[in-house]
């Protein structure tokens, strides 16, 4: 049986050679997806996800591999998911981020 992977829920994957926890945020194509490494503590430049108790940093997001991922995460029988609101407010920040980036890497002379 094929692996689905659905947007906002968090997967294990292995990325780098390690073991890791992954919130995928959008599907690029059938075989890559946008994601974000999820932490169990906090750590500098994270933000918390209230509705899955976790961490992402913004600045840290990545094309995942469909063949890394390995497994959807369950918590008490249901799958571990963002609230759509939480998405909403990733993307803002990941658009600030990223705007911001922009303007600090541009020469204006």
């Amino acid at each position: 049986m094929l692996l689905q992977v659905y947007f906002d829920n968090i997967y294990s994957a292995k990325i780098n050679g390690k073991n890791t926890k992954v919130l995928i945020l959008y599907n690029i194509s059938g075989n890559h997806y946008v994601g974000f490494p999820i932490y169990d503590k906090e750590k500098k430049n994270t933000v918390k996800i209230k509705s899955i108790h976790k961490y992402i940093n913004v600045d840290e997001v990545m094309d995942i591999s469909k063949n890394s991922i390995k497994s959807l995460i369950y918590v008490k029988g249901q799958p571990l998911k963002i609230l759509s609101k939480e998405r909403n407010y990733i993307n803002k920040i990941l658009k600030e981020s990223l705007l911001s980036k922009i303007e600090n890497d541009i020469n204006h002379k």
